[in-house]
């Protein structure tokens, strides 16, 4: 749809619809803030909307979630008969705004005669999906930017399996969106108070008791240091770590706190090391053996561990998965007295995260998946297991993990009580997290890998990431960092031939994906995709060898020649 910047610009500029702090914030704005503002409607993707806070189209505010809610409620609507009366949980996360976004999307929801269920408080996102399932709902909306700075705001929309949007849902939802007038809406008093519940700590219960269910080995005192990060985690993992018997847990207590601003940490995100400066700070003070963060809606997970120098080791999400593979695979299922069926464990990845993970699993006798990045694809595959296979777990590289299948969406609440777990076991042999990936690397060769975040922020930045991927298609580099490039794969293009045997899950065969991954010699790969949250483009690289030394020089060339 083509939209002339100005003209609807001037159509909210003079709704009288339009509130007055929201007006003279537009009356304010330049020539290029209003075209970049209203050029296009903000995208509603698989995993809802996400954008910064400020008036306009291109943006999140209460007018964006008006129109999607309504867009929302008139598919419920037409879905089926039931769906209405089973109704949609909202959860919403410490950003700004995230309580008045969530309220405002259960009042359309509520006047559109739907059942609402509505947190009074912050919650994790995972416990939206896990509450999804547990009421039997049609739907759940979650308030949160997850990891992006405090600009930002999202608004993310579950279906009723507790994943993300699946696809075929999300194309009929966009019309209706599309459709819906955001100055028009009608709010009904009546409705709103008969169709909103507010949900109490029973929902809580329920959640922290499926969580702790997944736990394999006793806590213990393995020294932990954690910090929330100033959002959703605090309540949930202080009180699971608890409940699994970790009782030598220190808080970095200025992070302890909700804020909306972030006012320790500009990017709240434990997948860098600067989000956990005040985090090893504490750990040095209390030479505590591990560090775990969790971002503010509590889905990613940060770890550090602590080397024999005491300085903290920060942990890749690429490490923590394949550690927590391994322990996993090996504790579960691979202990004779602990199985209690014969299901094939399960475990299911991203085409951009760890390759060491399928060795892991062939080892392992358990069955490995592959899917587009994005957790919702990883909830869409656990939706098509056999009945003899079992859900062992799921990850992808940027810090998200799901151990269990109460959720369809990454959870850092049971992450951060199996590493614990996992850091006990270590610490109960002798050894630490450190040296446990040492021994994974050991047994199956050094994979040396990283993630290169290249940010290109506006329409300008856009422009520039669509070129630089264009341009990769256009005229593929024959070297990268001095290799040879063997094979070159486009999976913007690829069709359900082109696929081997469970490289990728079957529900997503007929799907493509804006991604590139170039095979170099060596035993070395580069792949490259825009990212689907923030203004960035992603170069995912891994170098691998039985000699470590060998793999992170050819790691270090690949990253030199992207500069």
């Amino acid at each position: 749809m083509n939209i002339n910047p100005k003209s609807e610009y001037m159509r909210w500029l003079n709704s009288p619809a339009l509130d007055s702090k929201t007006k003279a914030e537009l009356l304010n704005l330049t020539e290029s803030e209003i075209n970049e503002r209203f050029c296009h409607h903000l995208e509603f993707g698989t995993a809802g909307l996400r954008g910064k806070m400020e008036a306009g189209i291109n943006r999140l505010n209460v007018y964006t979630i008006r129109k999607a809610t309504s867009g929302l409620a008139n598919y419920i609507a037409q879905h089926s008969p039931e769906s209405k009366s089973r109704g949609v949980v909202i959860s919403y996360d410490s950003r700004n705004n995230s309580r008045d976004f969530a309220f405002e999307a259960a009042k359309v929801l509520a006047s559109n005669d739907i059942k609402v269920y509505i947190y009074d408080s912050l919650r994790p996102t995972p416990q939206l999906s896990f509450s999804v399932r547990h009421l039997h709902a049609i739907a759940g909306i979650m308030v949160t930017a997850s990891h992006n700075p405090k600009e930002y705001n999202g608004y993310k929309v579950y279906w009723e399996d507790g994943g993300q949007l699946p696809p075929l849902v999300c194309d009929k939802i966009l019309p209706e969106i599309d459709a819906a007038d955001e100055f028009n809406i009608t709010f009904d008093e009546a409705r709103i108070s008969k169709n909103i519940q507010v949900l109490d700590e029973k929902i809580d219960d329920a959640y922290i008791n499926i969580v702790l269910q997944q736990k394999i080995n006793k806590g213990g005192n393995v020294s932990i240091v954690y910090s929330p990060l100033h959002g959703a985690g605090f309540v949930p993992v202080t009180r699971a770590l608890a409940e699994a018997g970790f009782d030598n847990v220190t808080l970095v207590e200025s992070q302890c706190q909700p804020d909306g601003n972030f006012p320790t940490c500009s990017y709240p995100n434990p997948e860098f090391i600067e989000a956990l400066e005040l985090s090893i700070n504490k750990a040095k003070q209390v030479n505590a053996d591990i560090i775990i963060a969790t971002d503010p809606d509590s889905d990613r997970t940060g770890v550090c561990a602590r080397r024999d120098d005491g300085e903290y080791e920060h942990f890749t999400g690429n490490q923590v998965g394949i550690m927590l593979t391994e322990y996993i695979l090996t504790q579960r299922y691979n202990k004779q007295n602990t199985i209690n069926n014969a299901k094939t464990p399960v475990v299911i990845s991203t085409i951009v995260s760890s390759r060491l993970t399928q060795k892991i699993c062939e080892d392992n006798n358990a069955e490995y998946f592959d899917v587009y990045t994005g957790f919702k694809f990883i909830g869409e595959k656990i939706l098509t297991l056999k009945p003899n296979e079992e859900f062992a777990i799921g990850w992808e590289e940027s810090i998200g993990y799901l151990i269990g299948d109460y959720a369809r969406d990454k959870d850092a609440v049971v992450a951060s009580i199996m590493v614990a777990e996992m850091a006990q076991f270590c610490k109960d042999n002798g050894s630490n997290l450190l040296d446990y990936l040492d021994g994974i690397y050991k047994k199956y060769g050094y994979y040396c890998e990283k993630t290169i975040h290249v940010t290109h922020e506006g329409l300008e930045g856009t422009k520039i990431i669509s070129e630089i991927m264009a341009g990769y298609r256009a005229k593929p580099p024959k070297a990268i960092g001095g290799k040879k490039v063997v094979a070159m794969r486009d999976y913007s293009t690829l069709k359900r031939s082109d696929y081997l045997k469970n490289e990728m899950a079957d529900i997503n065969m007929n799907q493509t994906s804006n991604v590139i991954a170039f095979e170099l010699e060596e035993n070395c790969s580069i792949t490259v995709r825009p990212s689907g949250t923030e203004p960035k483009i992603k170069y995912y690289i891994s170098a691998v060898n039985s000699d470590k030394t060998l793999a992170n020089a050819s790691l270090i060339e690949i990253e030199k020649s992207l500069k």
